[in-house]
């Protein structure tokens, strides 16, 4: 009952062949327990799904930016993970945050996070909604959604809502992702093998934080983190 679905009203809207992602946990009876369900193609629209790089220009309403491809649905001939593409953006693009078991509308943690063309940063992971067909080199964002992504790095120092951490995730440490802060919700963030939370937490533990990355300055809203090394 507590599963939640995105993209669609419910279980009985999946049909055969949609393609999905899963925010899912294992159980003791070697199940998987979904805690979301999103419906990721919609007719007449391919998706690509990657860290932003780049994005120009640098302030302001973002016009293009650059994408590292991590995934595409459907696969496409001579389009491989590892990629990189130019997006183009204009007014007509949307701009939407999957905000999974985020309550953006009732935590005031959250109240000042907000993704459209203006805030769009390197470092974030997106998926980006294309029309059909459109040749390499000229892609044309039609919608694109804000997703969740995990970055591994050192902790540098421990708050009371918060700590900051020194991203040391492959994908990361290329693009100098600057030092990010690890913003806590009211409710919803999550430990593992940090019995106390953030009370369990010291500098220079290196830890994996699950979430969605904002910029100015940059801040991951997190869901999850886990103890990689003490």
């Amino acid at each position: 009952s507590g599963t939640r679905f995105e993209g669609i009203t419910g279980l009985s809207a999946l049909r055969t062949g949609d393609e999905v992602e899963l925010d899912a946990r294992l159980q003791s009876t070697g199940r998987f327990l979904a805690l979301e369900v999103e419906r990721e193609n919609d007719t007449g629209l391919d998706q690509i799904r990657g860290l932003v790089l780049s994005r120009t220009p640098a302030t302001g309403l973002a016009t293009s930016l650059s994408l590292l491809l991590l995934e595409e649905n459907p696969a496409q001939t001579g389009v491989d993970a590892g990629d990189i593409f130019t997006v183009n953006l204009d007014s007509t693009t949307t701009f939407r945050i999957n905000q999974e078991e985020f309550d953006f509308a009732n935590d005031s943690r959250l109240a000042n996070f907000t993704f459209d063309r203006g805030s769009l940063a390197r470092g974030q992971v997106v998926a980006i909604e294309l029309e059909s067909g459109q040749p390499a080199g000229t892609l044309l964002a039609d919608r694109v959604a804000l997703k969740e992504t995990t970055i591994a790095g050192t902790v540098t120092s421990v708050g009371t809502v918060s700590f900051d951490l020194d991203a040391r995730s492959a994908f990361y440490v290329p693009i100098g992702l600057d030092p990010i802060t690890v913003q806590l919700t009211s409710n919803i963030t999550e430990f593992e093998d940090l019995p106390q939370g953030l009370a369990s937490m010291q500098v220079n533990q290196i830890v994996a934080a699950r979430g969605l990355v904002f910029a100015s300055p940059a801040t991951q809203v997190t869901k999850r983190v886990r103890l990689l090394a003490p």
